[in-house]
């Protein structure tokens, strides 16, 4: 049986008395849900009407759940087997959470410049780019500043001061830009700049401009430097990854040394005793 004890009225009463006290605002077979259990799911700020909306609809699939569940506990036969489901997630859960609390507390996070160097050294021939990436510059500009030659010119910049007039041509004109001479980007990164990017595999050389045009704007992109997917991954390109790498191994490491040395503490003190 379902009985909702308020409607839209007394949601937009509840909206304006947060603080008021505790009240079921809805029933399934003896299961109250309370006014207070619904604070996290109306924003504070949310209108009247749009509370009681948000208010309404979260009752509704509350009570729904409700009566599923009841009505599973009477028709399943072995409800034993999820109680021991229920228990031994509840023990995962636990563990897990304790674990997380120890390596937090205890375990050092800092990875230096030579543990990634070494890393890469080891095993730089398992970190393959899963796409291409590019070391760039590309802006998306309107097509008669596209043709200009000196956007052309400022493209190709060598030197400090071009490419100072390079970063700020692109600042003030472009739609979108990405200059990135020193460290490569994902080429899909460059694809979402505007669509119809050609494939440039066979373009991509630092002397030549790459263009293409979509629905009123070009994009104008000289190519400092290009690796396809499946290659080798710069180190640079490869360092966030490589942290993660060595500090999943090290938590690895920390956790079975430290229910090691719990284990054998435990023996030491008569805590644990094994027959045999």
């Amino acid at each position: 049986m379902l009985l909702l004890l308020s409607g839209c009225e007394r949601m937009r009463s509840w909206h304006q008395r947060r603080n008021e006290t505790r009240q079921a605002i809805a029933e399934v077979a003896g299961h109250h849900l309370y006014a207070d259990q619904l604070r996290d799911i109306v924003p504070i700020g949310t209108t009247a009407e749009d509370s009681a909306k948000l208010a309404g609809k979260y009752i509704m699939q509350w009570a729904k759940q409700q009566l599923i569940y009841n009505t599973a506990k009477k028709n399943l036969a072995d409800t034993a087997e999820i109680l021991r489901q229920v228990e031994r997630y509840r023990r995962q859960l636990m563990v897990y959470n304790y674990e997380q609390q120890i390596v937090d507390q205890k375990m050092s996070k800092e990875v230096t410049e030579s543990e990634i160097q070494n890393f890469y050294n080891h095993h730089s021939s398992e970190l393959l780019l899963r796409e291409p990436i590019v070391r760039c510059r590309v802006m998306v500009l309107n097509n008669s500043l596209a043709d200009d030659s000196h956007t052309r010119k400022l493209l190709m910049a060598t030197d400090e001061e071009q490419i100072a007039d390079l970063n700020s041509f692109a600042l003030a004109n472009a739609y979108k830009y990405i200059i990135s001479d020193n460290d490569f980007v994902p080429l899909s990164d460059v694809q979402k700049l505007l669509p119809g990017m050609p494939n440039i595999s066979k373009t991509a050389t630092p002397k030549n401009i790459i263009t293409w045009s979509h629905q009123g704007s070009t994009a104008v992109m000289s190519v400092i430097e290009y690796k396809e997917a499946g290659q080798v991954a710069p180190m640079s390109f490869a360092e966030h990854q490589i942290r993660n790498i060595i500090l999943n191994q090290r938590k690895t490491d920390f956790l079975q040394d430290f229910e090691q040395q719990m284990f054998d503490k435990a023996v030491r003190q008569g805590d644990i005793v094994i027959k045999q």
